[in-house]
């Protein structure tokens, strides 16, 4: 295949035939013809060369690739520069990314810049033989795409659905696909719902730049605008910083409004970061009003962390402000100041792995009555914790395992009568032995482990303020801890003896099924756990635990606290189940009722979210959360209807949520996206149709 370079530009040339005048400069070639020019590859049948107008005549069927924008153009016939960049184009197509498709009678490029399209159709959806019309194009006057500002402009626009008028512009500007940020309005959203009634959410997305952004949203019903929300992102050199605003007026003239600020530091000395958290509501019930959220405790904190391979640092200044009619701000510990360093070491002359965790937690209530409830009580701890443990393998595959640990605290108490000052040293030591016995054969493997372990401590001397450590819990993954307390004010004293037995089996990972028992012997009863744990008396329900996964379609997670009657005392349930176009998730919650964690009422609850595909194009969803005990569904329940496609995305969807303990609220929403139109086509229409033919 002969090559030739062109004169002016740098272009290549290949053709099966080359024929140049060597008077005029004329070349004229033929047969699989390809033009590189840079960024761009013109492929066509037939080329001439005019050398005196530095020009290319072109002949037959077209394509010109961009490699810079992906975009391909398509033609019958150009007229066009030697560089390919200027020139007129007849029954012309531009496809951008793949996505954005532009037909045109004529296309004319000029100065390099601009692309000017007359009597253009474009759409973003996929046009099939079987089915010309697309789903919806814009049919226009003339069409202008700039390539500097990577811009495009529709004049005298009209906007077709299914091949129906249904709106007019005289000027429409959008982003060329080759843009990932750009300012515009964003899709709207229609919501109606039985306390505020119809309200259309048009948000507009403002550039600040290459690392800033802000996007309003105002709210407009019938009484027009009386609700705006607000966010500005900044990435800055050290992090990133996020606002979120709203304000409202509602029905009674009330002015109401929430402000939040996160706050990343990732470039701090010493490999450290920080993130800053501040929150602030005009009323409690504003955020679920409004469908912003239902978090009925404000977290304002500031904390700063290093984490490496055997090393972890934090701090955290906290400050809580709650929004339940039940608690009281002046009597809660609203203010909270904590730090821990955690070091893990490896001895060299015992071996084995030592863990350290030094840290120090300050509380602070606004109230200042000095009554013996602890509703004014100010707490400062500092603590230690060294734990070191170390295993063997012993005589026919048996596994031990030695630990022992240290606690450490020393509290300052204020304002609390009831309490006093005090200093605490705590030592555990453990005994572990476990047989796992495995048998495999044929694809398939049996595994049977028992475990024993032995607990020792001594009892708690002094009695300190409990502040972390209200809410113990009893499941597999602490059955082998020292202590099933979540924090450090309070400890699981005395001598036990931890049992437990596993089975496994697996076959070819595609058939999975397991299960554990476990339980907790003591010499004698402490006391210090309720009935609803699990852990009272000197010895513990039966912890069960099991598990069942066949393939990637079906998984079920069971765990049980079972007391020794075999009278359920707890009980979830995880069931994730998929079939073809059919997936769900459930959970189900049994909790026996426990006065002494003012918990009058046993808990029963089903949470189930499921999902189908009919076909391609449609999706239905569904989110159910339904209590037992009040039977009736409860917190926010959903059902989502949703079309899709290379270029469309519509969703219909019903909600009924939890606004307050006694009021709740419906509501009905429908958005509706095109690709190319306030979205990101190529991320959130990513499905694209297959051509019958």
């Amino acid at each position: 295949m002969p090559l030739f370079v062109l004169a002016g530009p740098p272009t290549n040339l290949t053709a099966n035939n080359i024929v140049h005048d060597s008077i005029t400069g004329n070349i004229e070639a033929s047969g699989d013809v390809i033009i590189i020019q840079g960024n761009l590859t013109l492929k066509t049948h037939k080329v001439i060369y005019n050398a005196a107008l530095d020009s290319i005549i072109v002949i037959g069927s077209i394509e010109i690739y961009d490699a810079i924008k992906n975009e391909v153009t398509y033609a019958t016939y150009g007229e066009l520069s030697a560089d390919l960049k200027d020139g007129l184009l007849d029954s012309a197509r531009i496809i951008q990314k793949k996505k954005l498709q532009i037909t045109a009678a004529k296309i004319k490029r000029e100065g390099g810049r601009y692309t000017i399209m007359n009597k253009a159709v474009s759409s973003y959806c996929k046009i099939c033989k079987e089915s010309s019309t697309p789903l919806w194009e814009i049919r226009s006057r003339k069409v202008i795409a700039d390539d500097v500002k990577e811009k495009i402009i529709y004049e005298d626009a009209v906007f077709r659905l299914m091949g129906i008028p249904v709106l007019y512009s005289p000027y429409v500007s959008i982003p060329s696909s080759n843009v990932k940020r750009a300012s515009g309005f964003l899709k709207p959203t229609y919501v109606f719902d039985d306390k505020n009634g119809l309200k259309v959410f048009t948000p507009y997305f403002l550039t600040l730049g290459n690392h800033a952004d802000v996007r309003l949203t105002p709210w407009i019903n019938s009484e027009g605008i009386k609700t705006v929300e607000a966010r500005l992102r900044q990435e800055l050199r050290f992090g990133n910083v996020t606002l979120n605003h709203a304000s409202s007026v509602d029905k009674n003239s009330k002015y109401r409004w929430f402000f939040f600020l996160d706050q990343n530091i990732s470039k701090m000395p010493y490999d450290f970061s920080a993130n800053l958290k501040l929150k602030k509501v005009s009323d409690a019930t504003y955020r679920s009003e409004y469908g912003f959220g239902s978090e009925d405790r404000l977290r304002n904190s500031f904390s700063t962390y290093r984490t490496k391979k055997k090393q972890h640092i934090e701090a955290n200044f906290i400050h809580y402000e709650t929004l339940r009619t039940t608690e009281s701000n002046s009597t809660m510990p609203n203010s909270i100041i904590d730090g821990e360093i955690n070091q893990r070491l490896k001895p060299n002359h015992i071996g084995g792995i030592l863990d350290i965790k030094l840290d120090t937690r300050g509380n602070y209530r606004k109230a200042s009555n000095n009554n013996s409830d602890g509703s004014s009580r100010d707490v400062v701890r500092m603590s230690g914790l060294a734990t070191w443990q170390k295993d063997w393998i012993i005589g026919n595959g048996i596994v031990a395992g030695i630990a022992s640990q240290v606690r450490s605290s020393s509290y300052r108490v204020y304002q609390d009568p009831s309490s006093k000052s005090t200093q605490d040293i705590t030592p555990y030591g453990a005994l572990e032995l476990k047989w796992p016995v495995v048998n495999k054969k044929k694809g398939s493997s049996h595994l049977i482990e028992p475990i024993a372990q032995v607990v020792v401590t001594s009892n708690n001397k002094n009695s300190v303020p409990n502040e972390d450590s209200l809410l113990p819990e009893f499941d597999e993954t602490n059955l082998f801890e020292f202590g099933r307390f979540p924090g450090v004010d309070a400890y699981e004293e005395g001598q036990r003896l931890n049992l437990a037995l596993n089975y496994t089996y697996d076959r070819l990972g595609k058939f999975k099924a397991g299960f554990k028992f476990g339980k907790v012997l003591r010499t004698k009863d402490n006391q210090q756990f309720s009935s609803s744990t699990g852990l009272d008396g000197k010895s513990s329900d039966w912890l069960t635990s099991s598990q069942l996964n066949v393939g990637d379609n079906f998984g079920l997670i069971n765990r049980a606290l079972l007391q020794d009657d075999l009278s359920i005392l707890r009980n979830e349930m995880h069931l994730d189940w998929s079939y073809k176009s059919l997936s769900t998730a459930s959970k189900y919650i049994w909790h026996q009722s426990d006065v002494t964690l003012d918990q009058n009422k046993s808990i029963s609850q089903l949470y189930l979210d499921a999902g189908y595909n009919f076909d391609t194009d449609w999706n239905i969803s569904t989110s159910i959360n339904y209590d037992f005990t009040e039977n009736e569904t409860t917190l926010s329940n959903g059902l989502d209807l949703v079309f899709y496609n290379d270029c469309t995305k519509a969703s219909l969807s019903y909600t009924r949520k939890e606004i307050s303990q006694t009021e709740k609220l419906n509501e009905i929403a429908f958005w509706l996206e095109f690709g190319g139109f306030g979205s990101k086509a190529e991320s959130k229409l990513s499905y694209s149709r297959v051509c019958s033919s």
